[in-house]
């Protein structure tokens, strides 16, 4: 494993582990469970292991972004 490699799958693992859902109070839970929709969800039956991201990568969906300032 490269350390850059290295580097990603540590920051990969805090913040899974800062993303409990036992933290949860009830009014996220309301809005995540009424509001937020999982545009996925309903083609992980259709295309099996293709598009079930859960299997492939161990978070599913779930995408971790970089914000970037100026010319970095």
């Amino acid at each position: 494993m490269k350390a850059l490699d290295f580097q990603q799958a540590e920051h990969l693992i805090a913040m899974s582990e800062a993303i409990r859902p036992d933290k949860l109070n009830p009014i996220i839970e309301n809005f995540l469970g009424n509001y937020v929709h999982d545009s996925m969800a309903g083609f992980i039956e259709m295309g099996g292991w293709a598009t079930n991201e859960f299997n492939m990568n161990g978070l599913g969906i779930l995408k971790f972004r970089k914000i970037f300032l100026g010319n970095d």
